[in-house]
C-alpha cells in the first residue's frame, strides 16, 4: 500500500471539502450532483464508490440507490466510511479489486483517478462492470494552459511532497477508449484550476480536444471486455510542466520544481 495514503491524508481531505489551500473551490457533492444523472442509476443497481474515502459522496449516491459498495486504499478512511450504511466496504487499491467479473452496474470515481495507475484501473473497472455499465471518472489533463499558474503551483507542490499525481493524456484516451473496452458517452473539460468547483464545464468535441484544459469529467460505457490492452495513457508530470522546465534549461522536472520553489517560495 502506498504510504502517501494514511490517516493524515484522510483528515486533510475532510478539512478541505469546501476550499483548497490555494483558494479554489473543490468540486464536491454540489458539483457531482449536476453530473451524476449521466450515470442513469436505477434504484436496483449496484454502484461502486471508487476511492470512497470517509464516505463524502455516500449521501448523494444514496439518493439514487441503496446498493452502494465503497472501496478505498486507506484503512482509516474505510473505518470512517462505516458510519454510513454502505452495502459493502473494501480496503483495496483500485488497480486490483476483489470483486467478481461483471458484478457492478455503475462505477463512480471522483477525484481519485489521478492518484492511480490509470491503465490498470481502466482494465480492472472494465472487468468488474456489467456489459453496458457506465463509469463516471474525473481527473487532470496532461496539457493545461501555460498561463494557469495556480495549476502549475498545485502540480509542483504535490510532486515535491511525493504525492502520486498522474496526468491523463485525454487525446490519447479518446483514441484508445475502444481498445480498453469502453465508449466515451460524455466528456467535459474545465479550462483552469478552480473551474471544476464552479461548474464551468465545456463539452469536449473534436474541435477542442487538442486545446489545453486542466480537469475533465468523462462517462464511459463498457462495450466489450478488455483484451489485455494497457498502452500508457498518463504521465507522472504534465506536458505543461515539462515544457516550462525545458524552457528554463532543466532536463529534470523535479529539479526545476525545487529551484522554482526556492526562488518564488509559493
Amino acid at each position: 500500500m502506498d504510504n502517501s495514503f494514511n490517516a493524515s491524508y484522510t483528515e486533510y481531505w475532510e478539512q478541505r471539502v469546501n476550499q483548497l489551500s490555494d483558494g479554489t473551490k473543490i468540486a464536491d457533492s454540489d458539483i457531482a450532483d449536476l453530473f451524476l444523472p449521466l450515470l442513469k442509476i436505477q434504484p436496483h443497481e449496484i454502484v461502486l464508490d471508487m476511492g470512497c474515502s470517509y464516505g463524502r459522496f455516500f449521501p448523494l449516491l444514496f439518493k439514487y440507490t441503496k446498493h452502494i459498495i465503497g472501496i478505498d486504499i486507506e484503512a482509516n478512511a474505510i473505518q470512517k466510511a462505516a458510519d454510513y450504511p454502505y452495502t459493502q466496504l473494501e480496503t483495496s487499491a483500485l488497480e486490483k479489486m476483489g470483486f467478481a467479473n461483471e458484478s457492478i452496474d455503475k462505477a463512480f470515481c471522483w477525484a481519485t483517478f489521478d492518484c492511480t495507475e490509470q491503465e490498470q484501473v481502466l482494465i480492472e473497472t472494465n472487468r468488474i462492470l456489467k456489459k453496458e455499465g457506465l463509469f463516471l471518472v474525473t481527473g487532470k489533463n496532461i496539457n493545461y494552459a501555460i498561463k494557469d499558474d495556480v495549476a502549475f503551483i498545485a502540480e509542483r507542490n504535490a510532486k515535491l511532497k511525493s504525492f502520486p499525481n498522474h496526468f491523463t493524456d485525454i487525446k490519447k484516451l479518446y483514441d484508445l477508449a475502444n481498445d480498453f473496452g469502453f465508449k466515451i458517452e460524455h466528456g467535459f473539460a474545465f479550462s483552469l484550476r478552480g473551474d471544476f468547483g464552479l461548474a464551468k464545464a465545456i463539452p469536449i468535441n473534436d474541435k477542442n480536444l487538442n486545446e489545453p484544459f486542466y480537469e475533465y469529467l468523462l462517462v464511459l460505457r463498457k462495450i466489450e471486455e478488455n483484451k489485455d490492452f494497457s498502452e500508457p495513457i498518463c504521465d507522472l508530470f504534465s506536458s505543461t510542466a515539462r515544457e516550462k522546465a525545458h524552457s528554463e534549461g532543466f532536463e529534470d522536472v523535479i529539479t526545476f520544481f525545487k529551484t522554482h520553489q526556492d526562488k518564488y517560495g509559493i
